[in-house]
């Protein structure tokens, strides 16, 4: 999922290192195997690896404690994901929870006359006062019953010369984690065209995404994703002048 190269892993797990050096009967980060679970994380958190990645990037050739320090001051949604991703996977560590006495999940027997703990700190008792909501199936709506209707937005794009290994970094790491942080984009797939064509391929692009949307309002879910794509960051290793983006939606809804 991240694809960092080795010398951004060396520099993430000095930023671990930064954050949780060893003490006392706790491992050091990179001891407890923090660097060696990022991919695990970001497959678990994709949304994280656009802001992680930046902070990394950030990161190369300077101190770790300063570069932590600085991302604390100058981008805290960098120094957050970094923050998450190495506590994540600091935790999963067996020798993390043997210094915690931490012995994992237990089964605890409830005798019969035992008050829950839901029950007794009163975490219930607005549902109980607020009474019964139940309603017959008769009365759903079709379109309550019904998925929401589907899209794909396909998205046609070329490297810049010589930076197809920078645009590919950047589509995996930065762009496809951010897009998939839009309301209704569900899923999205990479293509490169293929050397095999049934006619000429000439202006044809090298690369397509396509994102899938569910979307009642697909105007109002596109609205805002061209609104979050402000945030987003872009590389120069994308060929602007070709990029072309088309919507379908679908006309047989089977669900």
């Amino acid at each position: 999922m991240s694809r960092l190269s080795e010398s951004d892993r060396a520099v993430y797990a000095g930023l671990a290192d930064a954050m949780l050096p060893a003490y006392g009967d706790f491992p050091r980060a990179s001891e407890a195997g923090v660097p060696a679970k990022l991919d695990d994380i970001l497959g678990w958190r994709p949304d994280l690896a656009a802001d992680l990645l930046r902070g990394v990037a950030a990161a190369r050739n300077a101190v770790p404690v300063d570069a932590m320090a600085k991302l604390e001051r100058e981008d805290s949604a960098a120094y957050n994901a970094i923050r998450f991703a190495v506590l994540g996977a600091y935790y999963l560590d067996a020798a993390v929870m043997k210094a915690l006495r931490y012995g994992g999940q237990e089964s605890r027997p409830v005798a019969d006359n035992e008050i829950p703990d839901y029950e007794s700190s009163g975490l219930l008792d607005p549902v109980i006062a607020r009474g019964p909501r139940w309603r017959h199936p008769e009365t759903i709506s079709t379109k309550e019953h019904n998925a929401m209707t589907k899209h794909v937005f396909m998205a046609f794009t070329d490297p810049t010369d010589g930076r197809e290994d920078d645009y590919n970094h950047w589509q995996d790491n930065e762009h496809i984690p951010h897009g998939l942080q839009n309301p209704g984009f569900v899923g999205a797939k990479r293509y490169k065209l293929s050397t095999a064509q049934f006619g000429p391929g000439e202006g044809r692009s090298q690369y397509v995404t396509i994102w899938e949307i569910e979307s009642d309002d697909i105007a109002k879910t596109l609205a805002e994703a061209t609104e979050r794509q402000k945030t987003a960051v872009f590389t120069d290793a994308l060929n602007f002048n070709t990029v072309r983006t088309v919507v379908y939606s679908e006309i047989n809804k089977t669900n």
